[in-house]
């Protein structure tokens, strides 16, 4: 077998028609195997994950102890609700794909709000193990408070990553829908008129569905 004492070399389709790598070879070869996207993706994936598993085992033992829970369709509504803001935030992160340059301030941002997202989705499941006659519309009021300041969190910091990573418009579109939605938010977490409640929980299943029958994946 001949000895290649000329250093890397392109291989031929025939024998013998070894060439010499190029420059622009050799910086194809260099380039990392995970881009900056992918790399992070991977943290922001885990937690996603974690948030909406803990959510599934909680219908799962609801469901398998249905006798003895008492349910509630606006606990039902908003445990859903966050399950497919979960996946919302996962089909928005595609948009992150192109920024090149990524600090850590970028990505804790990122990562608290998808906690902020995760937490209010653990504060309306009851666990792993719940005692008998548990009311979820109780507990649902009993957490209101917390569940709705995380979600406001969430979406004041959307705002901040929007605008610092990628470079969104400050007084745009989408940031005075989320200021109206912090508004919202903030006022569902000290009233605890269920009058309220219940019509939030109707305009925001209109905002839900109008995002689901038009969102498109670029």
């Amino acid at each position: 077998m001949p000895c290649n004492w000329g250093g890397k070399r392109r291989v031929g389709t025939e024998p013998g028609t070894e060439q010499p790598l190029t420059e622009q070879d050799h910086q194809e070869t260099s380039k990392p195997a995970m881009s900056h996207f992918e790399f992070i993706s991977a943290l922001f994936a885990i937690v996603l994950a974690l948030g909406i598993t803990e959510v599934l085992v909680c219908w799962a033992r609801l469901i398998q102890h249905r006798r003895e829970v008492r349910f509630s369709w606006i606990h039902g509504f908003w445990t859903v609700f966050v399950v497919i803001l979960m996946m919302q935030f996962w089909w928005g992160f595609w948009n992150f794909r192109e920024v090149e340059n990524w600090t850590f301030l970028g990505l804790a941002g990122i990562v608290f709000e998808t906690m902020m997202v995760v937490i209010a989705a653990l504060l309306l499941t009851p666990g792993r193990t719940f005692e008998a006659g548990l009311n979820l519309e109780a507990m649902y009021f009993d957490n209101s408070r917390p569940f709705f300041l995380s979600g406001a969190l969430m979406v004041v910091s959307l705002s901040v990553v929007d605008i610092t990573v990628l470079g969104l418009a400050v007084f745009s579109v989408e940031n005075l829908v989320r200021l109206l939605a912090l508004l919202l938010l903030t006022t569902m977490a000290f009233v605890r008129n269920r009058k309220l409640h219940y019509s939030a929980a109707v305009l925001f299943a209109l905002l839900l569905l109008t995002f689901m029958l038009t969102a498109e994946f670029r």
